[in-house]
């Protein structure tokens, strides 16, 4: 990514959600160009620079559009609340699709929202950080999930990968804390 985010040309996923949406805004502030990847017409953001693309970010086509000349991917997808398929079907092979699709457009730059959820917080386990154990297989959908992709990101060559894990994400919403 360029040295000044007002030239940059960044694409989130998940535009129109709770973090996504944020994102959206403080890239929009910061003068960057925003390609807001939505589901639905008019659904996206409405700032200054904010572009609205509508579309299914794990279809091939749609992705190859969209990363066109992108200095950065910014993935925030995931179907919190819905059963464990669908999570794995759009948090972990729609993000994979569209980050394989970044890595082949020349994308310099993907960052990847995740959750500190994708650790073993268990009693025993003890204090959590980085090298801390992720959560077994028989953990809720959205922690196995999200470790997934993580694993499958870190694994992925072409592009400079980073990962956040924010402890909480607070908001509005019978899923949130």
């Amino acid at each position: 990514m360029t040295s000044s985010s007002s030239s940059a040309i960044v694409v989130v996923t998940g535009a129109n959600g709770l973090v996504g949406s944020h994102v959206v805004s403080a890239l929009g502030e910061r003068g960057a160009t925003v390609r807001a990847v939505v589901r639905r017409v008019g659904t996206a953001p409405q700032h200054p620079g904010v572009e609205e693309h509508v579309g299914d970010f794990a279809d091939p086509a749609f992705a190859a559009t969209v990363l066109a000349g992108a200095d950065a991917l910014v993935t925030t997808v995931h179907p919190l609340g819905s059963g464990r398929d669908d999570q794995r079907r759009v948090g972990l092979d729609g993000t994979l699709a569209i980050a394989e699709a970044a890595v082949a457009a020349g994308v310099p730059l993907l960052v990847h929202v995740s959750t500190a959820g994708v650790y073993d917080r268990s009693p025993e386990v003890g204090d959590v950080d980085e090298s801390a154990a992720l959560v077994p297989d028989d953990s809720s959908a959205y922690g196995v999930v999200k470790r997934d992709v993580d694993a499958a990101l870190a694994r992925m060559e072409g592009t400079t990968r980073v990962l956040l894990r924010p402890p909480a994400i607070l908001g509005p919403g019978a899923t949130s804390v």
